[in-house]
């Protein structure tokens, strides 16, 4: 814990507290103490002006502003790093005496390393069954299945996307936010507010339902919560997710593999945020390749890299063994194509590149290993 006394208010401070509790006296008309927020003089000429010690209950939230503004500054000067909001302890002014607060104020406490180096560390070993390789290729699957329009006449059932128009009524009142156009929604999401999605099964491409539903309660919005409502639904498309096959040219599509069991030794790239489709290549070895052992003066080649953003690109980061050697701007294009040379990789190296949007979004390729 630390405390902190004494902050003297700025001009600014003490205009604000003239302008609002003496009729705008010009700050001239105070007296700064030390460590003290403002002592008024008794004039004459201006009977409503009395001290503050006398006035003080009727300012304190002007007080308590002051202390806002001013504790910062004090923490600042006193180089603290709080963890916590400090407690402050004002107790109230008294005449012809200063004004001051404390404040405690909760710090870290003073941490020592003890010697780092040389500590033995051990790597875990990290076995991946064939079942978890099956299982993230599925995910790969999913992920990468295109949606295609069902034949006209199919019956909306669980796991269609359908594009639904509707307006939506409490007490025979269109509601905000109960209005919608071109809005997709997944049978069995739960996207929608219970029994929504049930009543949409059966449906087929243009056909209209009246769909009855109680908001639950509690609910965001207020107004609506443990209301009952009814949406008139307009089925404008029923579509569905067409997972492609499991196959060499699935490995191709998304990322630059030649074979499938190439994809299954080595998956192809992570990301955050909507998919960003990476492709990178030291001459002809592709990411997640194993480079044969070169001699003593390294393996040297030419690096593409090429990036479909999701949303535009920020920069292009190229790591080497663990750090970033190369940052490479790309001025917010949504499509970028570099290359540059990599010079004297050794043996037990690695390459890999990571593409970062203006959002924050991100894709980092498979490492190319040097044997």
């Amino acid at each position: 814990m630390d405390t902190l006394a004494g902050v003297e208010p700025t001009e600014g401070h003490l205009q604000l507290v003239s302008d609002r509790h003496f009729g705008g006296i010009d700050v001239g008309e105070f007296t700064r103490e030390p460590s003290a927020v403002c002592v008024v003089d008794d004039r004459g000429d201006h009977g409503r002006l009395q001290r503050v010690g006398e006035v003080i209950e009727g300012i304190g939230g002007h007080l308590a502003a002051l202390i806002r503004e001013t504790l910062p500054d004090a923490i600042q000067q006193t180089a603290l790093m709080p963890v916590a909001p400090p407690a402050v302890d004002a107790q109230p002014p008294q005449p012809d005496a200063e004004f001051t607060y404390v404040a405690i104020v909760e710090v870290l406490p003073p941490i020592e390393l003890g010697k780092l180096s040389g500590l033995a560390g051990k790597r875990p070993r990290v076995e991946v069954a064939d079942a978890d390789v099956d299982a993230e290729l599925e995910k790969l699957r999913e992920r990468n299945a295109p949606v295609v329009e069902e034949a006209q006449g199919t019956s909306a059932a669980e796991g269609h996307i359908l594009t639904l128009d509707f307006v939506g009524r409490v007490g025979g009142e269109i509601f905000e936010g109960g209005t919608g156009k071109g809005v997709e929604l997944e049978i069995g999401s739960g996207q929608f507010i219970p029994g929504f999605e049930e009543q949409l099964i059966g449906a087929c491409a243009g056909d209209d339902r009246a769909v009855e539903v109680t908001f639950p309660d509690p609910y965001g919005s207020e107004a609506l919560a443990g209301k009952d409502a009814v949406f008139d639904v307009h089925v404008a498309a029923i579509k569905r997710r067409q997972a492609p096959e499991l196959d060499d040219e699935f490995a191709k599509d998304i990322g630059d593999f030649d074979t499938l069991d190439a994809l299954r030794a080595r998956r192809v790239y992570a990301t955050s945020g909507p998919r960003i489709v990476l492709r990178v290549a030291l001459d002809q070895y592709r990411m997640g390749s194993m480079i044969p052992a070169p001699d003593a003066s390294g393996y040297s080649g030419n690096l593409f890299v090429q990036v479909l953003g999701a949303g535009p690109i920020e920069r292009v980061d190229l790591i080497r063994s663990g750090s970033v050697v190369d940052s490479m701007p790309t001025e917010g294009l949504l499509e970028v194509t570099l290359q540059r040379p990599v010079d004297s990789l050794r043996s037990g190296e690695y390459l890999y590149v990571r593409a970062v949007q203006t959002d924050r979004a991100a894709a980092w390729s498979s490492p190319i290993y040097i044997e």
